[in-house]
């Protein structure tokens, strides 16, 4: 039995309300979309644990920072970039925490998969 998904970016008159049963726009996070709606697929590759302060310039880049500088003059480093993006969001750069690190690759979608 196949399952057609509509997307947050799907147009509002296709989208069933949950509210009122009726149509409109409802988002839903991807956390709670079935197994079934995944459009890409993650094979853990290699889990460590280190300290926040020895991230690479690579798995800076990894995460997400940009390499070029955010403001024309200043030179920041993707560490640099990735220490600002942790405080915004988590407030601790000074505490050094450590952290779970995980690598992984996109693989297809399993052949055993509903």
């Amino acid at each position: 039995m196949g399952h057609n998904y509509l997307y947050e970016d799907a147009p509002p008159e296709l989208v069933l309300s949950r509210k009122t049963g009726g149509l409109g726009f409802y988002r839903r996070p991807s956390i709670f979309m079935p197994k079934e709606a995944a459009r890409i697929f993650l094979k853990v590759t290699k889990v460590r644990v280190e300290r926040l302060h020895d991230i690479s310039v690579g798995d800076a880049v990894a995460e997400g920072v940009e390499t070029l500088g955010l403001y024309p003059g200043y030179d920041i480093s993707p560490k640099g970039k990735f220490e600002g993006l942790w405080n915004n969001i988590n407030k601790n750069w000074d505490a050094n925490p450590f952290v779970w690190v995980y690598d992984f690759e996109r693989v297809e979608k399993p052949h055993n998969f509903h």
